[in-house]
């Protein structure tokens, strides 16, 4: 008698969802990958628009891959006197997650100025001290990294093209550098346990 477990249909299901009946089985999750984020450190160009005579400044990082779904950094604070400019630390690392390896392109990063404060707990004013758009890295198991410009957007300029009668102004946003900020990341493939969400992780991909 043929058992149901044994049943041609039930091995082809078993086999089509990949349901490991050991529980420390390792199942890769087919594309799906994990984007681990290192964010370190900044330098933030002195800034005509802010004074930079308090006793602290601090900042934190925001960083997305897409709208609405923002990653933060904890505060960092940076102590006068900083002739040529703060330099915030965090060395924070996240993971964010992708249903598809190639969905997003790039990695955006803002610089989040919290403001300025002489006694603690007295603050004023925040902004973007500058942001940054990195490109992802361009297969998994790649890591990417290094210093990246920092912008801000100082508001719209005109360009000419052309001489004498044929010249013609082209309007444009214009931006400012405003220091760097040191991260790295790498694409890694995505494996679970047992088929349950909460056991998700990464390994290398050449592993």
């Amino acid at each position: 008698m043929l058992n149901i477990r044994d049943s041609p249909e039930n091995t082809r299901r078993s086999k089509k969802h990949r349901i490991p009946r050991n529980p420390f089985e390792e199942v890769k999750v087919e594309n799906a990958v994990l984007l681990r984020v290192h964010v370190g450190d900044a330098k933030v160009n002195a800034m005509n628009d802010v004074v930079l005579i308090k006793e602290y400044m601090r900042f934190h990082v925001v960083l997305w891959l897409r709208p609405g779904d923002e990653y933060k950094t904890d505060v960092a604070e940076c102590k006068t006197p900083f002739p040529d400019g703060p330099h915030p630390k965090w060395n924070s690392e996240f993971t964010l997650r992708l249903k598809d390896p190639w969905e997003c392109d790039s990695l955006y990063v803002e610089v989040i100025w919290d403001g300025a404060y002489s006694n603690p707990g007295t603050s004023s004013c925040t902004g973007i001290a500058g942001r940054v758009q990195v490109p992802l890295p361009g297969k998994l198991g790649k890591r990417k990294g290094g210093r990246y410009i920092l912008d801000k957007f100082v508001g719209r300029g005109e360009t000419r093209t052309g001489t004498g009668a044929e010249a013609e102004a082209i309007s444009e946003n214009k931006y400012k550098s405003r220091g760097y900020i040191t991260l790295s990341m790498e694409l890694c493939p995505l494996f679970t346990r047992n088929g349950r969400d909460e056991y998700y992780y990464t390994r290398r991909a050449h592993n």
